[in-house]
């Protein structure tokens, strides 16, 4: 009985062994995290001109699950990518969905926007009192 159980133990402390050290390729994480680019960080808002998704402590990250962070609208202010009843979602073929939060104007949509294989944004997004952010500008 002893040499079963400590059989099963060294053959379950091996399997650990190799699936932790020998074989790490298991990741709960998305692998790609990139950042926005600063030259080309300006989406076009249609009521409040320029928005920036490089600012200065906004930490955008655009990973193949979603957008996180914030960006800035010189109008209202910070705009939140990942809010707590929201979230600006991509399904890792680019496709985004879901919202943003902004305090000073609501949710804005960002179903349609596409983000090219090269990280190139397109499409509009939009909400009620934020009106439209173009990105094909």
């Amino acid at each position: 009985m002893f040499l079963k159980i400590y059989k099963n133990i060294f053959c379950l402390s091996s399997a650990i062994f190799l699936g932790v050290f020998l074989f790490p390729i298991f990741a709960f994480a998305s692998a790609t995290d990139g950042t926005i680019l600063s030259p080309d960080k300006y989406a076009w808002g249609e009521n409040v001109g320029w928005v920036n998704f490089a600012a200065d402590h906004g930490d955008v990250h655009v990973t193949d699950t979603g957008l996180s962070g914030y960006i800035w609208d010189s109008v209202y202010g910070w705009i939140n990518l990942n809010p707590l009843h929201g979230g600006v979602k991509n399904d890792s073929s680019g496709n985004l969905s879901g919202k943003a939060w902004s305090a000073g104007t609501g949710f804005i949509d960002f179903t349609g926007v596409t983000i090219d294989p090269s990280g190139r944004f397109t499409g509009i997004a939009q909400g009620p009192l934020f009106g439209r952010l173009n990105f094909d500008c």
